[in-house]
């Protein structure tokens, strides 16, 4: 109850509300306030006439077609509110929102839902950790096997080719360079250390994240929509450790094992075309190729793969488990999926590059960096 009906007088209980009348005091204003509250949600609104209250005992106020029984004391509260609400419906409507404000609204809600929705997926990284630590069944390691075949062996086509042509038109784009400095011998290091480091396990990461990323996501967001997956939880089985540990493992699994047939297809298409197109000899590039790479660059294209089939396979599932209903929630679902796995494939790729480039400076400190 505000203040200023008992500081200007218009109730006769003085303020502070003694201990005795303060629950009967909140509790007959407050069903007076929320009578007034739901009047727009009324077809014949409540009408507050002190006048007709009695001066002592309880009084009425006629409500739709029925009384409702109030303390005669609080007669001027009750017009109170009436005044004002009168007041209020009578005012002109306010001016336009500031720009800015919108802005700055628009930037705020967008940051919560992104801190909610990073939350949100480290708590579904951590059942999925659990689920691997936790053990698999029987079942669940039968579908980790099939899960494999569907991702890497389905796989291996489609992976070779890229890193052919990847490996062939590097070739291309470097030996003029390499030429017109006199080094065009050299372009086989080149080469190597490009597809094995940063273009093969780059390449395969962004052709796994368009083919099983969406694959992925279309399946679980399927089975959430046709509520197979709350049938899962019915059934006492958990779905992560039934339909997504299998996933991303194996996405973990083959991830490497992809990228290591890119890597050899690619330098076989540059040698390919470096040999036998632009004239280079055989024992010149494979020489400064074996020089130029070391096991650390093998490594860390390994590396590399491993992150990048876990950051394919959490993202996927986790947007198959997110999706919204319908065909169009699916749909989007998928588009997400892919858009979100390449772009934290490059961040991933970058933030890698530099802390395994740092990692050789510390174990080689008298090698020049071949990042």
């Amino acid at each position: 109850i505000p203040k200023r009906f008992f500081t200007e007088g218009l109730v006769s209980t003085p303020w502070p509300i003694p201990p005795a009348e303060c629950g009967v005091t909140l509790f007959s204003a407050s069903i007076a306030y929320m009578l007034q509250l739901v009047t727009p949600l009324t077809s014949q609104p409540a009408q507050f006439s002190p006048a007709r209250l009695p001066n002592h005992g309880p009084g009425r106020i006629q409500y739709g077609h029925g009384l409702v029984s109030v303390a005669a004391k609080f007669r001027l509260i009750l017009s109170a509110c009436r005044d004002m609400d009168m007041e209020s419906s009578d005012s002109p409507p306010g001016r336009m929102a500031n720009p800015i404000t919108g802005f700055l609204a628009a930037v705020g809600a967008w940051t919560i839902h992104a801190v909610q929705t990073f939350g949100d997926f480290g708590c579904f990284l951590s059942s999925i950790i659990y689920g691997i630590f936790a053990g698999m069944k029987r079942r669940t390691i039968r579908e980790l096997f099939i899960q494999m075949y569907e991702m890497g062996t389905l796989s291996i086509p489609v992976v070779m080719l890229g890193g052919g042509f990847i490996g062939a038109v590097l070739a291309v784009e470097a030996y003029p360079q390499f030429k017109a400095i006199g080094a065009g011998n050299r372009v086989g290091s080149v080469i190597v250390i490009s597809v094995v480091k940063q273009i093969g396990p780059v390449l395969t990461a962004v052709m796994l994240a368009g083919r099983l990323g969406g694959s992925m996501t279309a399946e679980l967001g399927t089975m959430r929509v046709t509520e197979q997956i709350d049938a899962l939880r019915v059934m006492a089985a958990d779905p992560v450790r039934t339909l997504v540990v299998p996933r991303v493992l194996a996405c973990i699994i083959m991830t490497p094992v992809l990228t290591v047939f890119s890597d050899a297809i690619g330098i076989l298409g540059g040698w390919l075309i470096s040999v036998g197109v632009e004239g280079v000899r055989n024992y010149p590039f494979w020489h400064y190729a074996q020089t130029g790479m070391d096991m650390f660059t093998v490594f860390v294209g390994l590396i590399k793969a491993f992150f990048f089939g876990l950051v394919i396979s959490t993202i996927a599932c986790y947007k198959g488990f997110r999706c919204g209903n319908g065909a169009q929630g699916v749909g989007r679902a998928c588009t997400e999926s892919f858009v979100s796995g390449f772009c934290v494939i490059l961040l991933a790729n970058f933030i890698l590059a530099v802390m395994l480039n740092n990692i050789y400076v510390m174990l080689w400190p008298n090698q020049p960096s071949i990042l």
